[in-house]
């Protein structure tokens, strides 16, 4: 999502995948995330935010690791 919109006071349509990463990279300290279908989505987005300088509303850069399964991915989530 844009933080400069194109047309101010219009309404933005965005897609679930792209709300719910919008939402993490504001409020989550990191992410735990395999990029699978249908979501694959969310960890790039959350990524590119992340790569980019972005600060959640604690004023931290929130982490990202991309283990090497989805099943490490649950692990490592459990685990946090």
């Amino acid at each position: 999502m844009s933080e400069n919109p194109k047309y101010p006071g219009t309404p933005t349509v965005v897609h679930g995948n792209g709300a719910v990463a919008h939402v993490m990279q504001h409020v989550c300290g990191g992410v735990i995330g395999y990029p699978i279908t249908p979501s694959t989505e969310i960890a790039e987005l959350f990524e590119a935010a992340r790569a980019s300088g972005a600060v959640n509303v604690f004023g931290r850069r929130p982490f990202f690791f991309e283990p090497e399964g989805e099943h490490s991915a649950q692990s490592g989530a459990l685990g946090a």
